[in-house]
């Protein structure tokens, strides 16, 4: 994706905020979620859809995630995540910081009471 094809280009300080908390919401790593949500955007209600909802309702919000999903020949644009510092970051240390920000915070400030 060509830097003129972005409608918006985050700051540093915003993306690291935004990956740290996306990280709380415990739905994989900015890397693997953006693919995922790519191909459903480009293959939108096909069989190579990740979350089609010719499947049913169930299965393109909930099921798709718990299911093993199967091995498809989709292809989506991903070399601006590839070559972003913070995407890879992120990915480096998504496990403690999905404990940290999903788990560790929340329980820290309930406590605070």
């Amino acid at each position: 994706m060509s830097e003129e094809a972005k409608s918006y280009v985050a700051s540093i300080p915003l993306k690291v905020f935004l990956a740290v908390i996306g990280a709380a919401a415990l739905q994989g790593p900015i890397r693997w979620w953006a693919c995922g949500h790519r191909a459903h955007h480009r293959f939108t209600d096909t069989s190579e859809d990740p979350y089609n909802i010719k499947k049913g309702f169930f299965h393109a919000h909930i099921l798709w995630m718990l299911l093993k999903q199967p091995k498809r020949n989709r292809r989506v644009e991903i070399s601006d995540l590839l070559k972003d510092p913070v995407v890879a970051w992120q990915a480096r240390y998504y496990i403690p910081l999905a404990v940290g920000m999903g788990w560790l915070l929340p329980m820290a400030v309930a406590g605070l009471h």
